[in-house]
């Protein structure tokens, strides 16, 4: 498995990735203007044959970051894919002059509080009904970057 910033042809990938794993998917919108680069940095974790395994997207402003959304396809979870894709969404984050990266996570899903917090993020506050389809609360979560080194 590789870690590559996404590219226009994993679109269909990334999308029913993302349909796949939650209720309440982004528009198919929201992605081509991520993967263009305009608001956001995407990157897919890629199988060796180049099918699309999992996707994250981090958008920054300044020196913080929002992991605004992490997913893994379906028969590749528990696999360390999404722990690949967060670490180099940090340490990318990192290089960038990011300190503090946020993310929110639905109260529900324990598995990936839990991956969030064996990295180092910390809930912070509950957003009351903050999802949709069911509504839910969000959980949001934050965890401070070293400085990247200079060298």
């Amino acid at each position: 498995m590789i870690i590559r910033e996404a590219v226009a042809r994993d679109l269909n990938a990334i999308l029913a990735i993302e349909a796949g794993a939650f209720s309440d998917p982004w528009p198919r919108e929201s992605f081509i203007e991520y993967i263009a680069g305009r608001h956001g940095r995407v990157t897919v974790a890629v199988a060796p044959d180049e099918s699309v395994l999992g996707f994250a997207i981090v958008l920054r402003v300044v020196d913080q970051a929002d992991l605004a959304n992490l997913a893994v396809a379906r028969g590749h979870r528990r696999q360390g894919i999404g722990l690949a894709l967060l670490t180099e969404a940090c340490a990318h984050a990192a290089s960038r002059g990011v300190q503090t990266i946020f993310l929110e996570v639905r109260a529900s899903n324990a598995a990936a509080q839990a991956l969030y917090q064996r990295e180092g993020f910390v809930a912070t506050q509950r957003r009351r009904d903050y999802y949709n389809h069911p509504v839910e609360d969000g959980i949001v979560m934050a965890k401070a970057l070293a400085p990247a080194l200079e060298g």
